[in-house]
């Protein structure tokens, strides 16, 4: 399997999507536990607990775009 990706949409860690959203990486954790629905879509690219998370800097800055809430 080939993750590739669209020039300027690289991976991000777990660490820079926490930057980028001003989530904390519990809640981001969380997220992907299920125990908060709805969070940002993610690829696991090694197994296990603890195994390493990337998401895509496009699909980070979608969700965000959902989260919008009218003025």
């Amino acid at each position: 399997m080939t993750l590739a990706t669209a020039p300027g949409d690289e991976f991000l860690t777990a660490a820079q999507v926490a930057e980028i959203t001003g989530l904390s990486l519990g809640t981001l954790a969380n997220y992907r536990c299920g125990f908060r629905p709805g969070g940002p879509e993610y690829i696991k690219v090694s197994p296990g607990r603890g195994g390493a998370v990337l998401y895509r800097r496009s699909t980070v800055l979608a969700w965000l775009e959902t989260r919008k809430v009218p003025a």
